[in-house]
């Protein structure tokens, strides 16, 4: 079995247990992601809406670095989890659904990588890199699938409500975004 099949099996499990669920929980894949994104030492760690309110984080976002730990909302681990189970039958691309798996992403991938201490421009340029990673170890079909999806997604940045101001130096360029 691939290495993207034995994560999806796993997420499988972890799915199945989440439901009844209201403790914080641990999601299979982040913390491998998060580690290469933002560092070692960096946990993950889902939270019901509750608990997001009881933490005093702020309402509507979906991802927060406390210390060494990413906080995600229940909602946007289960999109990822999701993401990474639903292989091959991926939502499909430019779909409303694959632009919330990658919105999630990024703002997950930009809470871990607030673990570095980079200057804005340096911290996004390091998001944008690791997107394709972050795909491929979420058991996208391949890497210029997952190039696609990020393309994608920054073509419709200012729809996602997504801010994005890369060193000149990035090796990912913006595209020109679509109107909002």
């Amino acid at each position: 079995m691939s290495r993207s099949g034995v994560a999806a099996a796993a997420c499988l499990a972890c799915l199945v247990a989440i439901p009844g669920a209201r403790a914080e929980w641990t999601p299979p894949l982040l913390p491998g992601i998060a580690h290469r994104t933002g560092g070692p030492g960096l946990s993950v760690r889902c939270l019901s809406a509750s608990e997001w309110s009881a933490r005093r984080l702020p309402a509507g976002v979906v991802a927060a670095r406390r210390g060494t730990t990413v906080l995600l909302a229940e909602r946007a681990c289960s999109v990822l989890v999701g993401y990474a189970t639903s292989f091959p039958n991926a939502p499909r691309p430019g779909t409303r659904a694959e632009l919330d798996v990658a919105r999630n992403l990024v703002r997950f991938l930009a809470a871990a990588v607030s673990a570095r201490h980079l200057s804005r421009g340096q911290a996004d340029c390091r998001t944008l890199e690791s997107i394709v990673s972050a795909l491929t170890a979420l058991g996208t079909p391949s890497k210029a699938y997952a190039v696609g999806v990020r393309t994608r997604v920054l073509v419709a940045r200012k729809r996602l409500h997504i801010v994005l101001e890369p060193a000149k130096t990035c090796s990912v360029k913006l595209p020109k975004a679509a109107p909002a």
